[in-house]
């Protein structure tokens, strides 16, 4: 009955990321943090400490 929902629910997550990329990557540190955390998020590692992670580092 749900089938087609997780797909869509990618696709507007990506949208989101797409046009809210330039604006929130405005720096190669911020950048480079974004990638380490898409890296460890694909690996596994759990989203909140990634969160967490990111954000102490975004603040240093």
């Amino acid at each position: 009955m749900l089938y087609g929902v997780k797909p869509v629910i990618v696709a507007v997550v990506g949208q989101a990321l797409w046009s809210l990329g330039p604006s929130a990557l405005k720096t190669w540190p911020l950048a480079l943090l974004a990638a380490g955390a898409l890296v460890l998020g694909l690996l596994g590692v759990n989203e909140l400490l990634l969160l967490f992670g990111v954000g102490i580092g975004a603040l240093a």
